[in-house]
């Protein structure tokens, strides 16, 4: 069964398809190939599906729990992260949150009038903008009780339920997935 030249995958698996049924019509094998297809069809993407919810439920329950202290999880995540190094760049802001310029910027704005960062220039490079947090983010930080921020203790945690193993085997699984998605097509 060749292929003719210009028919291209369509007409060929459409021939295959065709052959395979004709060879084995009514039989168990294909019933058994056809919910195969369709399990594999069906499961394709769903545990990217599955992580998205999960990933928005989070995302909800600490947006809830934050509201009241009038800080969202991305304020409270930045601010946690210029904590730990002290300085950032509007750029490294933007890899940090997984945002565009116009959004780290909105982002920023609304930090700074706030009163919990300040963006000056880099005394040793005028072209380049560093972030520090004030004395006023500090104690916003502070005034948010540790248990309402991701801290893998608390059972709204999605990872809380997971023993130390099963969250390594997921991490590793996860890791996988994304090196896959952002690997050049040759590399798979």
């Amino acid at each position: 069964m060749a292929a003719t030249v210009g028919t291209g995958p369509g007409p060929l698996l459409g021939e295959c398809w065709r052959e395979f049924s004709w060879r084995f019509a009514g039989s168990d094998l294909l019933l058994a190939f056809l919910k195969s297809m369709i399990r594999i069809l069906t499961m394709k993407g769903q545990a990217l599906e599955l992580i998205s919810e999960i990933h928005l439920d989070w995302k909800r329950h600490v947006a809830r729990a934050l509201a009241p202290h009038g800080i969202t999880p991305k304020q409270i995540f930045l601010l946690r992260k210029l904590k730990e190094s002290a300085t950032l760049t509007p750029s490294e802001v933007a890899v940090l949150i997984h945002g565009d310029r116009p959004s780290t910027t909105s982002m920023l704005d609304t930090l700074e009038r706030s009163g919990w960062i300040c963006r000056q220039r880099d005394p040793s490079n005028g072209k380049r903008v560093i972030i520090t947090m004030t004395d006023a983010g500090m104690e916003k930080l502070a005034s948010v009780p540790e248990r309402l921020w991701r801290s893998g203790k608390v059972p709204s945690d999605p990872e809380s339920c997971l023993e130390r193993d099963e969250r390594e085997e997921l991490t590793r699984l996860l890791q996988k997935m994304h090196r896959c998605m952002n690997a050049n097509p040759q590399e798979r």
